[in-house]
């Protein structure tokens, strides 16, 4: 064997033996690994906290993860969050996160919320922001004269219970905080909640709740009616409250939103239904949007309920599944 072969094993042996000294760090890797090999072999593999770690280990993995956002995070969020049915919501919601990064985390903090423990379940703040958003841009596509109205329906039955009640009362709150956001929404709030019976909590004058503060003092101080749930009869009084208050201007964008478990008999769901068919066929321009509180949330009852309340409408929220959301909900039988 020649000196210079002999010379070129030497120093081979010297490095393998170096590197297994220095033992080099995580870190160390990570900067000097082939970008590809990286995003494509290591990155892409990685759970969320596992690519929170590697984000914060040093500039390279962080402009990497950053300039990668929708391949790397994206994956994590479609697999976890979002679903293949018409109307998800979670592509809006990361749109105004700003990143897929941002809203996985801030969807990561939202399940370990005070509220949100034993099964109990939720959106994020940007799902309810995205789902604010297509309520005001649809109150917002209607005519621009007249009173647009927005109407809740909140269910205060036996089978919601104390904590889904007081998360109905927080979601309008943060709802009508937003709709008093928006430019030019000449638009009045009433409240209604409903049982076995139905009760107008409060009923505003035009300019969405002109006095926010009485508004809230009010909504926070509803005492829940317990009974059973009767939604035809909650839909049948939405439908007085927004003909009376529709006066001259029956072309004005109307809105019902709705706040239940629908969880009703086979007799009051086909009363439901017919209510609902024929609210939408005689108010144009009115839309119900649903949103799922308690126990055993009967979806599939309120998907059915929503899909012909879209009212002689032109909007592009038709689907019924764009008008739903689970709101605060577990997964099992209230009793």
């Amino acid at each position: 064997m020649s000196n210079s072969i002999k010379s070129v094993t030497a120093t081979e042996e010297e490095a393998v033996h170096d590197i297994q000294r220095r033992e080099p760090d995580a870190s160390t890797l990570l900067e000097v690994l082939p970008e590809s090999l990286l995003i494509c072999n290591i990155l892409s593999i990685l759970g969320p906290q596992e690519l929170c770690c590697v984000f914060a280990a040093c500039k390279r993995t962080q402009t990497l993860v950053k300039t990668n956002d929708a391949y790397l995070w994206g994956r994590i969020v479609h697999q976890t969050w979002a679903s293949s049915k018409a109307g998800d919501i979670v592509s809006e919601a990361c749109e105004l996160a700003g990143s897929c990064r941002v809203f996985a985390l801030q969807k990561q903090r939202s399940t370990r919320a005070p509220g949100l423990c034993d099964g109990w379940r939720g959106p994020c703040e940007y799902e309810l922001q995205a789902i604010f958003s297509r309520i005001g841009s649809v109150l917002k596509g209607g005519p621009p004269q007249g009173n647009r109205q927005v109407l809740f329906l909140l269910d205060g039955s036996g089978s919601v219970g104390d904590e889904e009640f007081e998360a109905s009362v927080t979601f309008i709150t943060k709802a009508t905080r937003f709709l008093r956001s928006l430019e030019d929404c000449n638009s009045t709030v009433s409240v209604a909640q409903f049982s076995n019976d139905v009760r107008t909590e409060w009923e505003d004058t035009p300019g969405i709740c002109a006095n926010p503060e009485a508004f809230e003092s009010t909504i926070k101080s509803m005492v829940r009616i317990n009974g059973g749930t009767n939604i035809a009869a909650a839909i049948t009084h939405a439908g007085k409250l927004l003909k009376k208050n529709s006066g001259c201007q029956p072309h004005a964008a109307k809105i019902i939103i709705i706040i239940t478990d629908g969880r009703v008999d086979s007799y009051q769901s086909k009363e439901a239904h017919q209510v609902t068919a024929m609210l939408a066929d005689e108010m144009c321009n009115t839309t119900m949007f649903a949103f799922g509180v308690g126990r055993g949330v009967d979806r599939a009852e309120l998907l059915s309920i929503l899909a012909p309340a879209s009212g002689n409408n032109s909007n592009k929220y038709n689907d019924a599944e764009a008008r739903y959301m689970d709101l605060f909900f577990k997964d099992e039988a209230p009793w």
